[in-house]
């Protein structure tokens, strides 16, 4: 007869042995089915069911599919080689101080593009930029804030330098020598992004016949360009008037930002397909529109993340009654005569739980909207002051 005690053990090893045999079959037939990291790819069109029926949200904008076609368009008319853009890369920040969640983007920057120049700015420099280039706004610019300091500060460095101006919230995923060869071989000297389409339909409430709606979060020019010239009268104009100078501070996206340089390419796409119509393809090489020639990415070539923190785009859209959590492919009801509201959903459905879902292989950087005037997370980093000298950390970057 066995002992009581060695009865127990033999037991206990059979239960422990039986307990990892299907652990290890569990993890391995797990192993075997997870699904490989996601590869970007880029993404099909997709189709939702509106209030006109079956349709699809399109990745490019209506406009500049319709005009590429156009046999006097500046696509089919293009004179290659005429414009060359600068290779340099601008950031700009408060001080020399950056958050350290800044630190690795700035090295992919580097790191895709190792034969680029990286200009750094600080409120300092740029007051000193504005006192040498633009001496009769230098009593203005001190009273500038915040963002809206910020949006002026790029279209000064642009228009001195040209190049590319970029937030410091971007992280570089490929190259940009294959986007600005692209454009220069279109005789292209200005490249702008549409802004996220879901920031476009939830956001600026915008249909298909408004686009494009781009963003100055990431800028290409060539010095002293006739679009950036014209933003910034704009600019100095509306900030030279009291009234105006404090509804900028209030609302810069309307004033300095995404809204007024939106139209401002959208006049250059006219005057341009106007130019190109009146002088014909044989003496377009020979002059250039009023406002030069415009490139406008597709979204997710500049812009595939989009704003996740903001709550406001899922409040248009259906909640999934069975999860509470979710939200279906469709608007509520008060919004269901609106087709930005069903286009929106339509991708917002699929992408509520990863902001990078439209990120594909032909984005060449990505921007992750850190908004650190909007976002208490991103204010709450700044406020625990973790930071790094970008003179210092980053000896590639130039100190202007």
């Amino acid at each position: 007869m066995i002992p009581p005690n060695l009865l127990r053990f033999l037991l206990g090893c059979v239960i422990t042995s039986a307990i990892s045999l299907t652990l290890i079959a569990f993890f391995y037939s797990s192993a075997r089915s997870a699904p490989p990291a996601r590869q970007p790819e880029a993404a099909p069109p997709i189709g939702f069911v509106g209030a006109d029926g079956v349709t699809t949200v399109a990745w490019r904008a209506e406009r500049l599919t319709r005009r590429e076609e156009d046999p006097h368009s500046s696509a089919a008319a293009a004179c290659g080689g005429t414009t060359a853009f600068p290779r340099i890369i601008h950031q700009t920040w408060k001080r020399r101080e950056l958050p350290t969640m800044f630190k690795g983007w700035m090295r992919s920057c580097h790191y895709r593009n190792p034969t680029m120049e990286h200009y750094f700015y600080t409120d300092s420099s740029l007051r000193l930029l504005v006192d040498e280039h633009f001496p009769g706004f230098s009593a203005r610019w001190r009273r500038l804030r915040g963002i809206t300091r910020g949006d002026v500060g790029r279209l000064l460095v642009l228009w001195i330098y040209g190049g590319v101006y970029q937030d410091m919230d971007y992280e570089c995923l490929r190259p940009y020598e294959g986007l600005l060869q692209e454009a220069e071989a279109q005789g292209k000297d200005f490249i702008v992004g549409e802004e996220h389409l879901l920031h476009v339909y939830l956001l600026e409430h915008l249909n298909d016949e408004a686009r494009p709606f781009v963003s100055n979060a990431w800028i290409a020019a060539t010095p002293r360009h006739p679009l950036i010239g014209e933003f910034l009268n704009q600019t100095l104009q509306a900030l030279g008037n009291a009234t105006a100078a404090k509804t900028c501070q209030k609302d810069p996206v309307a004033c300095t930002g995404p809204r007024p340089l939106t139209a401002l390419v959208h006049k250059a796409l006219d005057t341009e397909d106007s130019f190109r119509a009146a002088e014909g393809r044989e003496s377009s090489c020979d002059k250039r529109p009023p406002l030069s020639s415009v490139m406008v990415t597709d979204f997710d070539v500049l812009y595939g993340e989009y704003a996740a923190y903001n709550g406001f785009m899922a409040g248009y859209c259906v909640d999934d009654v069975r999860t509470f959590d979710d939200i279906l492919p469709r608007p509520r009801r008060s919004f269901a005569n609106q087709t930005w509201a069903w286009q929106g959903c339509a991708m917002l459905a699929p992408a509520q739980y990863d902001e990078e879902t439209y990120v594909s292989n032909r984005s060449v950087a990505v921007h992750h909207w850190m908004c650190s005037s909007c976002r208490s997370d991103t204010q709450a980093l700044l406020r625990r002051g973790v930071s790094f000298d970008v003179g210092r950390d980053m000896p590639w970057v130039v100190l202007m």
